[in-house]
């Protein structure tokens, strides 16, 4: 059953952090972990993803508090790693499997630009379309005359992959710079409106 904010407020473009996914699934995690398991869940998220741990409070606040606080980079380590200690010798039977389609269905309904694999690990969330375009300019880069400029693509793909929209642009273009450079080799020294319009436009009409 939907609620009222699904059906009837504008989404958006998906978003890199959202207050209210982080106090849902810190909500979610209360209910699913047994009280045995909030030890080795917090050891587990110093040990592996090296976040700061808090000194106050019970084991289980100790977790809540990196669920609430904590960077996206390692609210998203967490989820995984948190189904890993579920999947343990003391789990509880079906924990882990609850904790990520709830984590994925949050992540969904609060817009969020992530999705949870079958694999436990959060990825980036983006559609059909996306994924053949990336797939066919790193195909068409991998000649190896466009090393540079593949690289430069790769960088901004993990750059959009970890949220830093802004780095991802700075790092395509010169992506975009240097292939273009190899396919009409001379004509200008720096990529601009101009020689977009000059070279590029005839060669992509």
């Amino acid at each position: 059953m939907s609620r009222y904010s699904q059906l009837y407020i504008e989404r958006g473009r998906p978003e890199a952090d959202s207050e209210r996914a982080r106090i849902r699934l810190r909500a979610i995690l209360m209910s699913i972990v047994p009280d045995n398991l909030w030890y080795p869940i917090r050891s587990n998220l110093e040990r592996e993803i090296g976040v700061r741990i808090s000194r106050i409070g019970d084991e289980a606040h100790k977790v809540s508090m990196i669920i609430l606080e904590s960077s996206i980079r390692d609210l998203l380590d967490s989820v995984t790693e948190i189904a890993k200690v579920l999947k343990g010798p003391n789990h509880q039977p079906g924990a882990a499997s609850s904790w990520l389609s709830e984590a994925s269905r949050i992540f969904k309904e609060e817009n969020l630009a992530y999705r949870v694999g079958e694999d436990g690990i959060v990825h980036p969330f983006v559609d059909e379309e996306f994924e053949i375009n990336r797939a066919s300019a790193l195909a068409a880069l991998g000649d190896p005359r466009f090393g540079e400029a593949r690289q430069d693509f790769e960088a901004a793909y993990r750059h959009l992959r970890d949220g830093t929209g802004k780095e991802a642009l700075r790092m395509m273009f010169p992506a975009v710079e240097v292939a273009a450079k190899v396919l009409i080799p001379g004509r200008f020294a720096s990529l601009g409106a101009n020689e977009v319009d000059r070279y590029l436009r005839p060669i992509l009409d």
